[in-house]
């Protein structure tokens, strides 16, 4: 079953995920190595992107530098998720978290 359009489900090792307009909610896969998320193509100003963790295999992190102005470091297990606010194209901002 595919995911609904408001949601993408990532390729695997993904390290740069597509916003295109209808993308609100990203799921990750399982990577085949540890995987860090780096930056977002075809963003938006004023958009809130979710991103949860769809596995924990080799599981998806986004660090607290650069673009990503975090609480801390986040690994996107399974079922973990995360709100970021994209304040400007350089810029995001996270507006909450779950971790389980």
């Amino acid at each position: 079953m595919a995911a609904p359009k408001h949601r993408k489900v990532l390729d695997a090792d993904a390290t740069s995920y597509d916003l295109d307009n209808k993308v609100h909610t990203l799921i990750t896969s399982a990577n085949t190595v540890p995987t860090d998320l780096d930056t977002f193509t075809n963003v938006k100003e004023d958009q809130t992107i979710k991103i949860i963790g769809g596995s924990s295999t080799n599981a998806t992190t986004i660090t607290n530098a650069g673009k990503f102005k975090l609480k801390g470091n986040i690994t996107l297990t399974q079922y973990t998720m995360i709100r970021l606010y994209v304040c400007d194209l350089d810029t995001y901002i996270e507006e909450t978290r779950s971790e389980k």
